[in-house]
């Protein structure tokens, strides 16, 4: 493990991450929601992604990950639904709507056929397959269900609690959303995991408050290793030049 030695300048930090901070009322924060129970899947490393990886090429790793990851989120979608699955790229969506009851929705389409491909799941009772540019933000998916598949995982905190909220909101009628994430060992999944999905609570009580302190960046930077806390830097500049 690495040693937790805090954060440095919290206070630019702070203001950084201020910049995507959603603003609610605490009206807005108090009403009733349902719960969220967190559900991570690990999958075995796979030695293109892990070789990639070491050679730093992040982008190129990712992509194998998202690859090498589409049969998991295949059987775990099946055992999931009706459900709503996220992939990043339009290609890992279409190959897992093809081989999944579904619908499957991406960022090409009209809000008009977007919406009415939506109330076709709805109608039909499948699940929605989504890439996060067409569908993460902007729409009420809770007719879809209360079960929800990460394929694919993002490095920005608000995108995957927005994406998550597709689901958690008013109208909702489970009063648990299940969310599972598909992370593969030795791959960008795992930096991901820690300074991403295993303080999303952290990250939602933000959000509620609408500012990040320095003292939430600090406890955000705990228990990292120095390698992770140079990752959380990188999430941070794409956050604030974004």
């Amino acid at each position: 493990g690495g040693q937790n030695d805090g954060v440095s300048n919290a206070e630019e930090l702070a203001l950084r991450l201020s910049y995507l901070m959603v603003r609610r009322t605490r009206d807005e924060v108090d009403v009733e929601i349902p719960a969220v129970h967190h559900q991570i899947v690990t999958l075995p490393a796979v030695p293109e992604v892990t070789t990639l990886m070491h050679r730093g090429a992040l982008p190129a790793a990712l992509a194998a990950a998202a690859t090498h990851k589409i049969d998991a989120a295949l059987a775990h979608a099946a055992d999931l639904a009706p459900c709503l699955v996220w992939t990043w790229r339009r290609a890992d969506a279409e190959a897992i709507s093809a081989q999944l009851p579904s619908v499957f929705v991406h960022g090409g389409l009209s809000v008009e056929e977007r919406d009415a491909r939506v109330q076709e799941a709805c109608a039909r009772g499948v699940s929605l397959v989504a890439t996060m540019d067409a569908a993460a933000t902007g729409l009420n998916l809770q007719k879809i269900g209360s079960r929800m598949l990460f394929h694919s995982l993002d490095w920005v905190p608000v995108k995957m609690l927005q994406a998550i909220g597709r689901l958690r909101r008013l109208g909702q009628s489970a009063n648990k959303i299940h969310v599972v994430f598909l992370v593969l060992e030795g791959s960008p999944d795992e930096l991901i995991r820690r300074t991403v999905i295993d303080k999303l609570d952290q990250w939602e009580r933000i959000m509620a408050a609408g500012r990040l302190t320095p003292d939430d960046a600090a406890e955000l930077s705990s228990n990292l290793s120095a390698g992770d806390k140079e990752f959380m830097q990188r999430i941070y500049k794409e956050m604030s030049d974004g």
